[in-house]
């Protein structure tokens, strides 16, 4: 059935997934605000803390953000004493990243704010419709990825 009208439109999965983006970006970012901290650095510090001395390209892999974009992102964190860059024994040109205690902190706090903002999110749904919701969201991406590398790399950025 052709989207020939606004109703149509914002039934569409695509417009959903968008709103349903917006919302969720809005949401995590009023958390995280409390905490001078934005969605790309939390991920950074995920990141690091789950793998200590992880380069800034494998980094950026990881959390599907852009390489030089993501130098900046690492350059606030190391400003704010969150993380450190130090020279990687195995590769000259390389810097390996570490969190400092600052950072460890920092993430837990973050940790915390960005479980607040999930149960917001899914506060509408009841706990067996946000049980579906996740195991059908995390579905759909892991398909997709996993079957077409063109929309895997407009993801991921390679």
């Amino acid at each position: 059935m052709p989207i020939t009208d606004v109703k149509k439109l914002r039934k569409s999965p695509g417009f959903l997934l968008r709103c349903a983006h917006q919302l969720s970006v809005a949401i995590v970012a009023e958390h995280l605000t409390q905490l001078n901290l934005t969605s790309v650095q939390f991920a950074t510090l995920v990141a690091v803390n789950d793998h200590p001395g992880l380069d800034a390209t494998r980094l950026a892999a990881m959390i599907n953000f852009d390489r030089p974009t993501l130098t900046g992102v690492i350059d606030r964190l190391e400003t704010k004493g969150l993380l450190v860059r130090e020279p990687d024994l195995n590769d000259r040109r390389a810097r390996q990243l570490f969190l400092t205690p600052d950072g460890e902190k920092m993430l837990a706090a973050a940790d915390r704010a960005a479980h607040k903002s999930r149960d917001v999110l899914l506060d509408p749904l009841s706990p067996v419709e946000r049980k579906q919701f996740m195991l059908l969201l995390e579905k759909l991406v892991d398909l997709h990825l996993s079957h077409s590398p063109s929309v895997h790399s407009e993801i991921s950025g390679k």
